[in-house]
């Protein structure tokens, strides 16, 4: 197993609302209305709205009210879906292990937000990412098309389309931004989930910990493109993580300090980070 980024094995494309009306552009409301809550659900991605038909129509009725203002062009963009955490002046290595035979792995899915249509990938069962002393992200490099609308009130509407995903990203956290140690205060707010007290301990220790991790759902998140300037138009993304690998992660603990392990609050996509006493 590979410590490089991880392979993408299989991706498609998820239709969006306004695609489904330009393939639909002949129907009236309630059936495009019908498509769009059909192909989501489909998905899994949680319909633009209310679920209920009118406010659907009020959708479709919207989306054939806008005009194309700009083609803004294609960039690249890098989205996290997860951070491991190192503990301060520890070592940390995160594996990616099959729950069962021939199970596992994850699945990704990209929405863009104005009504967009997207991507979804998968990625491998089983991944070894090494010892470390520094906490790393992983995320995905993503392909995103920028177009601006004119709508029928007059109001300037941004879309946001996920052309396709050119590969995956593996990134130390230099600083972390969460992990702390005196005299810094760490984040807030925060809680705390564990702790080890090696203060009369010269030796440490080692800790093997598996995190069973559950579906995130619909996560609006708001990529970074390096080296482009969009002013206010920063593209939006939903995004839906499954993990179905089970994520094991081996922590080594140096004597002589206090070690606790915290979430944010609310919880958001990250694995444990750590304060240092």
């Amino acid at each position: 197993m590979s410590a490089e980024p991880m392979p993408i094995i299989d991706e498609a494309r998820l239709v969006g609302p306004a695609a489904i009306l330009d393939e639909m552009s002949g129907a009236d409301d309630a059936a495009v209305a019908a498509a769009i809550e059909k192909r989501m659900n489909e998905y899994g991605i949680a319909v633009p709205g209310e679920l209920a038909s009118a406010s659907l129509r009020r959708l479709v009725d919207r989306l054939r009210g806008r005009r194309l203002l700009e083609d803004l062009g294609v960039y690249q963009a890098q989205v996290e879906w997860l951070r491991f955490h190192v503990p301060p002046g520890g070592t940390a290595r995160l594996t990616l292990e099959r729950k069962v035979e021939r199970t596992g792995g994850v699945t990704l899915k990209f929405m863009g937000l104005g009504f967009g249509s997207g991507r979804s990938v998968a990625l491998g069962a089983e991944h070894d990412f090494g010892d470390r002393k520094d906490c790393f992200s992983l995320g995905a490099l993503v392909d995103v098309r920028l177009r601006t609308y004119t709508e029928s009130d007059g109001r300037i509407a941004r879309q946001v389309d996920v052309e396709g995903v050119a590969g995956t990203s593996l990134a130390s956290l230099v600083p972390c931004g969460l992990c702390f140690q005196p005299p810094e205060a760490g984040p807030v707010p925060r809680k705390q989930e564990h702790e080890w007290d090696l203060d009369d301990d010269p030796h440490g220790l080692t800790e093997k910990v598996t995190y069973e991790t559950t579906d995130i759902s619909d996560v609006e998140i708001s990529p970074k493109i390096p080296g482009v300037d969009l002013g206010v138009l920063i593209p939006g993304l939903s995004m839906n993580r499954s993990i179905m690998s089970s994520c094991v992660a081996t922590y080594t603990f140096p004597g002589h300090a206090c070690f606790r392990s915290y979430h944010e609050v609310p919880r958001r996509l990250d694995l444990p980070f750590w304060g240092r006493f």
